[in-house]
């Protein structure tokens, strides 16, 4: 069993099942040039200082080829794993900071300017892989008791995406 991004479906031996989906924001300083804007390019982003994440990141590997793509040098001034840390350093002005959306606090967006990148990247899915009910290991009963987990029999967190400026709501999905 794994918790993955949505894998390519040419591997019959194994199921993906959706838990939920996101997107990248951008997390801004209160009062910065983008708040407000209707719509922000990755012109407008790469002429500020970026914070992004690691450079094993998926998420830092669609930004960097995005930018690429449109023949832009981004100012990239931090790269860090951790998103509450990136949070922090937007807090003291060193930038602004790319994320994902689901690893947004609902004081965040009272915090910063929150923007959606839908309109710029794919919205993406957080899932679990197991193997297929017909593979021999899950016959001989090696993931039946995390396939009771997954299939419901104990609670699981369900990420739902809200409008982003009320924030993200965590709810509990169970029995």
């Amino acid at each position: 069993m794994a918790f993955c991004s949505a894998p390519p479906g040419d591997d019959i031996a194994l199921e993906f099942r959706n838990l939920f989906e996101y997107m990248p924001v951008v997390v801004i300083p209160s009062g910065h040039k983008l708040v407000g804007r209707q719509t922000n390019s990755l012109a407008d982003l790469a002429s500020c200082p970026l914070i992004l994440p690691g450079t094993d990141s998926l998420l830092r590997n669609r930004v960097d080829q995005a930018f690429k793509s449109q023949g832009l040098v981004p100012d990239v001034v931090l790269a860090l794993d951790d998103f509450e840390s990136m949070k922090r350093y937007v807090e003291i002005c060193m930038g602004v900071a790319i994320g994902n959306d689901f690893t947004l606090h609902t004081d965040d967006h009272a915090r910063f300017g929150i923007i959606s990148l839908e309109h710029l990247f794919p919205t993406s899915v957080i899932g679990v892989r197991t193997l297929r009910a017909s593979s021999p290991a899950r016959q001989s009963g090696i993931s039946s008791k995390w396939c009771q987990i997954i299939s419901g029999s104990v609670p699981i967190f369900v990420y739902q995406r809200r409008n982003l400026r009320r924030g993200p709501l965590i709810s509990f999905k169970g029995n």
